[in-house]
């Protein structure tokens, strides 16, 4: 072979080198590309996030957020201090003994009245959320008077749920005309009774009706039952204070035609319910 020949043939040979060697350069970029590109993709891109820190700091604010959730016995002594002390007491007991409170509402068919649940849901939704989980809520609303309610309490509630505590609207403007005062606090009396032969530390606190416009006997009704509470140490909640004067029209603008609360009606009770059950939740 000539020098001519054997020029042209180092001179492919030299081309044929570079273009493998380019070849196999590309081949290992690529590969390297494809596993970077799976590394932040798949699993190992977990590892080496957890390498660096990032991942464990995101489980550590998780779980922070979590602890969070979870009532303290701070939160408690701050949502229970307007309640009466006894009540309060049971709170903190059954929040030491790590058990649920089973809160009851029961009352007249106007608890249920206006928005879509009335005071009673309102309270029981503002109740699970500013207690979280802690109390756990059910609510009987009975269109009847606090005779008939007694006649048939035992097939409305599940007394042998244990409840903690009842709060109780004894039918009082349901019983305007129909039941004689007496009666009524009778049989407020008895539902006491009933409560407490499942749970002997179980607290009732009361409730008056809804006001209404220019009330005459009704009025004196509820004067009695909050005396009557007094007399027999049994809590409370005077919601009327929160609503205009029943002397004024303006309370008619609370109350449907029917004198049941409306959706304000519904949130003024609730709001002094939540007051004393949640203290400034």
């Amino acid at each position: 072979m000539n020098k001519k020949g054997v020029g042209i043939a180092l001179f492919i040979f030299f081309c044929l080198g570079i273009l493998a060697f380019s070849y196999s350069s590309w081949k290992q970029k690529l590969a390297g590309e494809s596993g970077n590109s799976a590394l932040a993709e798949g699993p190992m891109s977990e590892i080496a996030m957890m390498e660096d820190g990032s991942i464990a700091s995101s489980e550590i604010e998780s779980s922070t957020t979590e602890e969070n959730t979870e009532l303290t016995v701070s939160d408690l002594a701050s949502l229970s201090a307007n309640m009466d002390e006894t009540l309060a007491g049971l709170l903190t007991d059954r929040f030491e003994s790590d058990k649920t409170v089973k809160f009851l509402i029961v009352g007249s068919q106007a608890i249920a009245q206006g928005g879509d649940k009335g005071a009673a849901g309102i309270l029981a939704d503002n109740l699970t959320e500013a207690y979280r989980g802690f109390i756990e809520t059910e609510v009987v609303a009975f269109d009847g008077t606090s005779l008939e309610f007694i006649d048939r309490m035992d097939e409305l509630v599940d007394w042998e749920t244990g409840y903690d505590v009842l709060l109780l609207e004894p039918f009082t403007l349901n019983n305007n005309g129909r039941v004689v005062i007496e009666d009524e606090h009778r049989h407020v009396l008895r539902i006491q009774e009933r409560l407490q032969e499942i749970s002997a530390d179980a607290r009732l606190v009361v409730m008056p009706s809804q006001p209404i416009h220019r009330p005459s006997f009704y009025a004196t009704q509820i004067r009695s039952l909050q005396r009557f509470t007094e007399t027999r140490g049994i809590p409370y909640i005077d919601h009327w204070q929160g609503w205009p004067d029943v002397a004024d029209e303006d309370v008619l603008g609370y109350l449907d035609e029917n004198s049941a609360p409306n959706d304000s009606g519904a949130e003024v009770w609730a709001g002094v319910l939540r007051e004393y059950f949640m203290g400034d939740y």
